[in-house]
């Protein structure tokens, strides 16, 4: 376990997120601190904000530097009082203490940083939400529809082939940050809606092959013209980024793909001369 109070140096700090040492000596110190906001649901208000919330590094006090100054030290052994950091398991991540500053009004200055909780670990469910939204709002791209014959024609009564990719390599992944923690979000297709344009449609899960070991076929009946569309339906799954268990994201997605017109045309056969007939 580590000690908080070993790891902890963060009442003195700006607004800008830097510490002073403010030593009669002149001799300062500043350490700068990357800081991530926490986002909350609140409701619409036209009040102003008198509250701002930071999460900030719990490692600040291990760097030497840091302890020459006496208001980190001093902060460091206030917050001996937070006990230990708590143990996270191989899915959750440790987020940093959360720190508080207020104001009386719009014009009034930010008082400084104050603890508002400590340490926490953060796993998958903590981020339901937030990943639901961010798997909905990904930007996924449609499968790729195959037709067979590739030309733009087919012959009516025989079949023409439709695929697209397979599953186990089309699934698509995006990073982004959820409340500040970087995760990882997937869409993966799972069921493929096939629609021939004359009216006949077929649902698999199957994404089809290309001949000759094709598996999804259809038979147009009419000499015309028709366009194909799929339709993918993706899941959505997300993980804390290094974690190794991918969570399930309720709801899914989907996409539209089209093929190129394509012309249904009928083979006619002839009897023709038998070229070695002369011979």
């Amino acid at each position: 376990m580590i000690e908080v109070g070993a790891a902890l140096a963060l009442l003195a700090l700006t607004a800008t997120g830097e510490l002073y040492d403010s030593d009669a000596r002149g001799d300062q110190v500043t350490v700068n601190v990357e800081m991530s906001t926490e986002y909350r649901t609140v409701p619409t208000s036209t009040a102003p904000d008198t509250e701002r919330y930071r999460r900030i590094p719990v490692f600040l006090c291990l760097d030497p530097e840091a302890q020459r100054s006496a208001e980190i030290a001093a902060t460091c052994a206030a917050a001996l009082t937070l006990g230990e950091l708590p143990e996270c398991t191989d899915d959750e991540i440790l987020l940093d203490p959360l720190f508080v500053s207020t104001r009386d009004n719009d014009t009034a200055p930010w008082s400084t940083w104050t603890l508002a909780s400590g340490p926490e670990c953060i796993g998958p469910a903590d981020l339901a939400d937030e990943a639901a939204r961010a798997f909905h709002e990904m930007q996924i791209q449609p499968a790729t529809l195959n037709v067979q014959p590739p030309n733009g024609w087919t012959i009516v009564h025989f079949d023409t082939i439709v695929h697209t990719e397979n599953p186990d390599t089309a699934a698509q992944e995006t990073t982004t940050e959820l409340l500040g923690i970087p995760v990882q979000i997937r869409a993966q297709p799972t069921e493929y809606t096939w629609d021939f344009g004359d009216g006949t449609t077929q649902t698999t899960t199957d994404p089809g092959k290309p001949y000759p070991d094709h598996t999804i076929t259809h038979q147009y009946t009419d000499l015309q013209t028709y366009t194909i569309t799929l339709t993918t339906q993706w899941t959505g799954q997300y993980r804390i980024a290094g974690a190794t268990t991918w969570t399930d994201v309720p709801g899914t997605a989907t996409t539209t793909s089209t093929s190129n017109p394509l012309d249904v045309l009928e083979l006619t056969p002839r009897l023709v001369t038998d070229p070695l007939a002369q011979y």
